[in-house]
């Protein structure tokens, strides 16, 4: 143990949990600083007693506890949420904290506005945070902006949560110097009615990350305020009207649509990575003309859980996208959807026969646990085997997934499809095989020159992923279906 070097040791507390590094601190004394260290890097609190006592265990040693500090939350009250008032939190203290707390560098703060009203001298406390790099503020109006347009803080990474009322899209401009460090930018209930002119200076030319929550009004302004973005999520957002001349974007790496009428957005531009979160029970038009302007590589479709009827009224016709090569699709079990869905798999592999797709990834979301049989379903997966002659790669996943973010549990399955004597077999491949080449099709660098068989590595085999995946018991009844099969 006395042999580790200290930077290994660091290293190896790094991965460890704050609430588990306390542990650690008293294992031996080769870890006792590390660990101390980690134990002190991360804090989050939504106690007002627990935090002050924390701000003075903190304060008692300025260089050996409070300069360790570099993530720090603070979950103050809402308005009226759960009776608690903002007035049992210390705010004196509070402002003593941060004056001393100069090496925090990730900062989440609720009731920010709240907080600035009734102590003035937060605002300046919070812009000398000299090393904060993500920001994350919520309840936000004139004075939290003031924290923003005072910073000198090398910030990438900023989240402008709402107030109760809408901020107008001119105000956030006028009073906020754009910080041209920022990288990832996430804005929440802005009004664009009427549309304003944005002025070249104060485009965020830095900002590559956009995420718009609740925002409404042309789709020109947010061209010209932000010209350099690459990916761009928006969650129940209209955006209409013509692209800017001289500001639209030319191409985007991704773009994520959550839960959103279709005919709100109109993005014209070349997209690699589409995912779309269908809500409205009407939006098959919209979809196509979506699909027709971006043009995707790859494509993720999600049914929401109220669009019951969406595959069986899906256009049943080829998808004609020369440039798609990457499909995935995640539907949600019920017994009459399951039907739907499969029926319309079949028919797909019959009308895209020529479609150049080279993966297909198919999610079945069943938080019920009761989608035991999937014979039928890996049947028409053969069939897409046989059918579409480009593919190589297909994926069938169980379990249940959040529709607001691409977390995943449950059971996970991948073959290679190969030819042997002009026939189709699906040959078993691990997870973090097939996982590398989802990563590689969704990549922006991705060609078809690539050589994805290069990404699978030797062993053969189902890996199986997750919390949920020893609730399905067709486990072992998936691999011994079609581990070696042959299709045709």
């Amino acid at each position: 143990m006395q042999t580790l070097n200290d930077d290994v040791v660091f290293l190896i507390v790094s991965f460890v949990a704050p609430e588990d590094a306390r542990d650690l601190s008293a294992v031996c004394r080769k870890f006792h600083i590390p660990a101390k260290r980690r134990a002190l890097s991360e804090a989050v609190f939504s106690d007002p007693g627990v935090c002050a006592r924390f701000c003075k265990y903190m304060l008692e040693d300025i260089p050996g506890r409070l300069h360790w500090l570099r993530r720090l939350t603070l979950d103050a009250p809402y308005s009226g949420a759960g009776g608690m008032s903002l007035r049992e939190w210390d705010l004196d203290l509070l402002v003593a904290f941060f004056r001393h707390a100069l090496n925090i560098s990730f900062l989440s703060l609720n009731s920010a506005e709240r907080i600035a009203c009734s102590k003035q001298e937060m605002i300046d406390a919070l812009a000398a945070l000299r090393n904060l790099e993500e920001l994350k503020l919520t309840s936000v109006r004139e004075l939290t902006l003031d924290i923003i347009k005072k910073s000198a803080a090398p910030l990438r990474k900023l989240e402008l949560g709402p107030d109760v009322h809408q901020i107008h899209f001119h105000r956030f401009f006028s009073r906020v110097t754009p910080v041209q460090t920022v990288q990832s930018l996430e804005l929440s209930i802005l009004d664009m009615d009427p549309p304003v002119q944005i002025d070249p200076q104060r485009q965020w030319l830095g900002v590559h990350d956009l995420t718009l929550i609740c925002v409404y009004g042309q789709l020109q302004i947010i061209q010209q305020a932000f010209p350099n973005i690459r990916t761009l999520v928006l969650h129940e957002v209209g955006l209409t009207g013509p692209s800017h001349p001289n500001s639209r974007w030319s191409s985007l790496d991704y773009v994520r649509v959550v839960f959103e009428n279709l005919h709100n957005i109109d993005i014209s531009c070349p997209v690699r990575h589409l995912q779309l979160q269908i809500w409205d029970h009407s939006v098959h038009s919209s979809l196509w003309s979506t699909l027709r302007a971006t043009t995707p590589v790859f494509l993720t479709l999600k049914a929401s859980r109220s669009n019951e009827d969406f595959w069986p009224t899906l256009l049943r016709g080829p998808f004609s996208l020369e440039s798609l090569r990457g499909l995935e699709l995640v539907c949600r079990y019920t017994v009459t959807s399951s039907d739907d869905f499969r029926s319309w798999l079949d028919l797909f592999s019959d009308a895209n026969a020529e479609l150049p797709l080279v993966c297909m990834k198919i999610i079945v979301e069943d938080e019920t646990y009761q989608f035991w049989d999937v014979r039928d379903l890996l049947r028409s997966l053969t069939l897409l085997a046989s059918k579409v002659a480009s593919i190589r790669y297909i994926s069938l996943g169980i379990g249940t997934c959040n529709l607001y973010e691409d977390n995943y549990h449950g059971s996970m399955w991948w073959w290679r499809v190969n030819t042997v004597e002009q026939r189709k077999t699906l040959e078993a491949i691990s997870r973090n095989s097939g996982m590398r080449v989802l990563a590689a099709l969704q990549s922006p660098e991705y060609k078809d020159s690539i050589d994805l068989d290069a990404l699978v590595a030797p062993e053969r085999g189902r890996d199986v992923e997750g919390e949920s995946g020893t609730y399905y018991l067709h486990t072992l009844q998936c691999d011994s279906i079609i581990p070696w099969g042959r299709v045709v």
